[in-house]
């Protein structure tokens, strides 16, 4: 029915409900081409940025969603988008010296605070951040409700965590993930499985990729080849991971090996041995290879 109507009114407050409600269904390229032909002709339009940058992220396009934003901030100098590039700097950038530097260029206003509570939250300062969302109203952004219940959550208070989730707007990843756990908290399994059974019936997937910092403190005597594997997280970092810890001088065992075989006029023997050693040496080449380009990904 909107399309029919889009189609008869060109209006672009019609074109531009057209792209949620398409956004909202899981028509993420085609609300795409609608926001990018409304930007051409309204270059200057605050709320159609926002719109086109969150269907960009749904789609994982967060290179050109940056981009957008950016484009938007540097053409508008709004506080509403300047926000957006802050937390866009922040979750997928992890500029906090600049968006720290960014809020303070700022004159105080809803979207600066906002910005400004969002900014010590990833500090991990959640008093100061308490106490800047208390100036923030409601209306302001939606991620006023994320940050209250991220606050709550953080300090365990999930019973009333539970409650602001459900102002989250439920085609934000946060709102699944807070839900979850706070229905999981607070035992409400039955809520639980209806949640997840509503996720799970919808068009829209939503992904992120996860930030990764590894930490290793081994103890070289308790190695070996040999190991259980679970494939759980643990197990899978440390398969991948594993070729770091190999010392690569250990193919001298076999080359030694293979040397005093020859000297014994072995030479079979030593021939398998010397192939190990250089089997061992470029095994460990092309792992390390294969490590260096996945902590380059990751």
């Amino acid at each position: 029915m909107l399309k029919k109507l889009t189609d008869l009114n060109k209006d672009r407050d019609y074109r531009h409900r057209y792209a949620l409600a398409l956004f909202r269904s899981g028509s993420l390229n085609t609300a795409h081409d609608v926001m990018t032909g409304l930007l051409a002709e309204y270059p200057k339009e605050t709320a159609y940025y926002l719109t086109d940058y969150n269907i960009l992220l749904a789609q994982g396009d967060y290179r050109q969603a940056g981009g957008l934003i950016f484009k938007g901030f540097r053409e508008i100098n709004d506080d509403a988008l300047m926000y957006m590039y802050a937390k866009h700097s922040l979750i997928y950038e992890n500029k906090g010296e600049e968006v720290r530097r960014l809020i303070a260029s700022r004159g105080r206003s809803p979207y600066v605070e906002l910005a400004d509570a969002m900014y010590n939250i990833y500090k991990g300062s959640m008093l100061p951040a308490q106490k800047l969302l208390d100036r923030v109203p409601p209306e302001t952004d939606n991620d006023y409700y994320v940050y209250r219940a991220y606050i709550m959550m953080k300090y365990r208070n999930y019973d009333d965590a539970v409650k602001v989730v459900d102002l989250i707007d439920e085609f934000k990843p946060e709102y699944f993930w807070y839900k979850t756990v706070n229905l999981w908290n607070t035992k409400k399994i039955t809520d639980l499985k209806v949640h997840i059974n509503d996720a799970l019936t919808r068009n829209l997937r939503i992904s992120r990729h996860p930030e990764i910092a590894v930490h290793l403190d081994p103890v070289l005597d308790d190695m070996n080849f040999s190991y259980r594997f679970d494939g759980n997280f643990e197990d899978i970092l440390s398969t991948v991971l594993y070729p770091l810890l190999i010392e690569p001088d250990e193919m001298l065992n076999f080359v030694a090996l293979g040397y005093k075989l020859l000297q014994q006029n072995d030479k079979l023997l030593a021939l398998e041995e010397l192939q190990k050693s250089v089997r061992f040496s470029e095994g460990i080449a092309h792992n390390n290879k294969g490590v260096t380009l996945f902590l380059a990904y990751a």
